[in-house]
């Protein structure tokens, strides 16, 4: 175990010099052409809100998550629901981040998605390959990635979109830090990134899972 999270470690330190390369990483532009390349979201689209539940079956749900996810990481709709029954607060302190700039605030009134049915792949096939727009086509359309699942266990429509807007962000971080596998290993390695940046406790239980599937 303590083998493997050296490594993962080491791989962790690899991508954040990749990252530090990468000249395009303004934020102002990196987010216009986010917005550029999607459209705005009726929350229809991504939020299919489950029946009410108490706290006993959240907590049901969630052990029953994360055992399944644990004994099969491909089942992505069993991670996010341990990501959704587990995370309420931190999507909310994510929330109230963006609130707090006007890029956030843009974000949260148009509701822009990233996924295929709206993205217009063919305008970033046609970047040059120096650009993110482009290496994310190219990883994407490379790996023929499934849309992210709709977001089922938060009941608020603002926070939903939170939570389907970290979900699409995830590809993002697998090019910014040139994790250009899907594996175990590079999905661990997003996965500690991702808890730096939002807090999820789902995201810490699989960076800390993700040693022990790797053996």
């Amino acid at each position: 175990y303590m083998g493997t999270t050296l490594l993962l470690s080491l791989r962790l330190s690899s991508s954040l010099a990749k990252a530090r390369q990468l000249r395009m990483l303004r934020t102002s532009a990196f987010v216009g052409r986010s917005l550029a390349c999607c459209v705005a979201a009726p929350i229809r689209r991504f939020h299919r809100p489950a029946p009410q539940t108490s706290l006993l079956e959240r907590i049901l749900l969630s052990a029953t998550a994360a055992v399944g996810a644990f004994c099969d990481p491909t089942r992505g709709d069993l991670v996010a629901m341990l990501g959704e029954t587990t995370g309420a607060r931190a999507v909310a302190r994510m929330r109230d981040r963006m609130r707090a700039t006007e890029t956030g605030r843009r974000i949260l009134a148009e509701r822009p998605l990233m996924s295929p049915a709206v993205v217009a792949q063919h305008r970033l096939a046609e970047l040059a390959p120096s650009t993110f727009g482009r290496a994310y086509h190219d990883f994407f359309m490379g790996l023929g990635l499934d849309p992210r699942p709709d977001v089922r266990f938060l009941a608020d429509p603002e926070l939903a979109y939170v939570m389907r807007r970290y979900r699409e962000l995830h590809d993002f971080w697998h090019v910014l830090f040139g994790l250009n596998t899907v594996s175990v290993e590079s999905e661990t390695v997003v996965k500690w990134i991702e808890f730096t940046q939002t807090g999820l406790p789902m995201t810490l239980a699989s960076a800390l899972a993700g040693p022990w599937i790797a053996r």
